[in-house]
């Protein structure tokens, strides 16, 4: 069985190698992204199972970053989880098409069970 990957697009240094520290005690292969420019070299090289994707980044707007994933026939199809320290975003969820949205700062459990449900699912 093969190592199924994650995709982290999250500007913030420290919450991006915790997120890495939870996803790699789960066994999956993770990918850090500090802003969407390197997410789409990223993408061109390899499709992930899972993407999570801040909403703010330095260089665009995850819920259109999501939008333009969700409407590309060849990323339509990888389930995105939206983050935010704005607990108002979460109706731009929506809006974005996403799978799921998550608040920071966030309950590891939740956080472990969220992409758990997702990468089961993928």
């Amino acid at each position: 069985m093969s190592t199924k990957k994650v995709f982290v697009v999250e500007d913030d240094e420290d919450i991006r190698l915790l997120i890495d520290y939870i996803l790699k005690d789960d066994l999956y292969q993770v990918q850090l992204f500090p802003d969407v420019n390197t997410l789409k070299k990223g993408l061109s090289l390899e499709l992930p199972a899972l993407i999570v994707l801040d909403i703010m980044l330095p260089d665009g707007d995850g819920v259109e970053i999501c939008r333009q994933l969700k409407e590309d026939a060849a990323t339509t199809h990888i389930p995105v989880l939206l983050m935010s320290a704005h607990r108002s975003k979460r109706e731009m969820q929506e809006n974005a098409h996403s799978d799921g949205f998550i608040s920071k700062p966030f309950d590891i459990n939740l956080f472990k069970a969220k992409v758990d449900e997702y990468m089961m699912a993928s």
